[in-house]
């Protein structure tokens, strides 16, 4: 979780970021006050531009095991939201 670091040493922010294959959901949610999810989603914001955009696709695995397949509708957050 040092994307901050990481991206600064490029020298510069990102007009966006993507995240896809749910690959959010492999970070720890921790029973201290920060998750590693809520801290990843934090460092996203510290190096996307401003006016920039954030995509996370997350899959509801466990209702696609359940029902064979996946929901029938996609939510769109925008940043207030969060």
């Amino acid at each position: 979780l040092t994307l901050p670091e990481d991206i600064h040493k490029q020298n510069g922010r990102l007009d966006a970021v993507i995240s896809l294959g749910n690959s959010i959901d492999h970070f720890l949610d921790l029973k201290e006050h920060m998750s590693d999810k809520k801290l990843a989603i934090e460092n996203f914001h510290e190096i996307i531009k401003p006016n920039g955009y954030l995509l996370i696709d997350l899959r509801i695995y466990d209702y696609t095991l359940i029902h064979g397949r996946t929901t029938a509708h996609i939510i769109y957050y925008k940043s207030k939201n969060i």
